[in-house]
């Protein structure tokens, strides 16, 4: 099933051994000065991925932005043909984007890092080992996991009409890192069934002292789907805490935050 998938990909050694150099390497060169898709990038290009090259030479799609932060080129030995193992597709194709909120002086479009794109099991599986604990990044920064075509704007089409299920994670820094990893899989793993087509992405904004974990949807109107993708997120998590849902037009609209409230689970 999905979820023993998901496992057999994690338990990859390569993956293992690839993850843990990342998080490794990304805590020693202090990756709160430097932008996530970047040391991954830098990460990638070292001989010591070759061996993972051999199982998902194409599992992690980097994007072109790299070009303009390096001009060192893998070598075509590290080129190693995928090795024929079973291939678990996703749904979706799921785009990671960080953006660093300390950077004020810059365009928010300037700001947000579009890290990877993921569509199978195996390509999450690299992304899980590899993903950053909130602990090692500044206070004010953003990781959005959103599908393909859907940016992690109030005012993109998909969006427009929507708003976000807000999970407060205040003071909860070591439990906000496993219910992020768990809202990924719920996403990878489609674990919101025909509901999923109403979902637009996954949001965590870590802040001083009103951190939280988001989930955005296309059509906060529709009272009765949207409750029930409330309740599908709490039963996913397996927390007892209150969620409420925001429209972004009530947030666009600076609106005092007891009136923003439209749904409560």
């Amino acid at each position: 099933n999905i979820v023993t998938a998901i496992l057999c990909a994690w338990n990859t050694k390569a993956c293992i051994k690839r993850g843990q150099k990342i998080k490794e390497q990304a805590n020693h060169r202090n990756v709160t000065h430097l932008k996530v898709s970047v040391v991954v990038e830098r990460l990638l290009r070292q001989e010591t991925v070759s061996k993972f090259n051999e199982i998902a030479s194409d599992d992690l799609t980097i994007m072109d932005n790299f070009k303009e932060t390096t001009s060192a080129t893998p070598s075509p030995k590290e080129k190693v043909p995928r090795q024929c193992l079973g291939r678990y597709p996703l749904q979706y194709t799921w785009c990671l984007y960080f953006l660093d909120g300390t950077c004020q002086s810059l365009a928010w479009e300037e700001r947000l890092d579009k890290v990877a794109a993921v569509n199978s099991l195996e390509q999450f599986g690299v992304l899980a080992y590899g993903y950053l604990m909130f602990s090692s990044l500044k206070i004010g920064t953003d990781f959005y996991f959103f599908k393909q075509g859907i940016l992690p704007r109030w005012d993109h089409e998909q969006n427009r009409n929507g708003g976000r299920w807000i999970i407060p994670m205040e003071n909860r820094q070591r439990l906000m890192d496993s219910l992020w990893m768990r809202l990924l899989m719920s996403a990878v793993g489609n674990w919101y069934g025909d509901l999923s087509k109403d979902i637009c992405g996954f949001v965590v904004n870590i802040r001083r002292r009103r951190s939280k974990l988001c989930v955005w949807t296309r059509n906060g109107s529709d009272e009765e789907k949207t409750v029930q993708i409330g309740h599908a997120i709490k039963r996913n998590l397996e927390v007892d805490l209150s969620f409420t849902y925001e429209m972004h037009e009530d947030c666009e609209m600076n609106k005092p935050m007891d009136q923003k409230v439209k749904y409560t689970v």
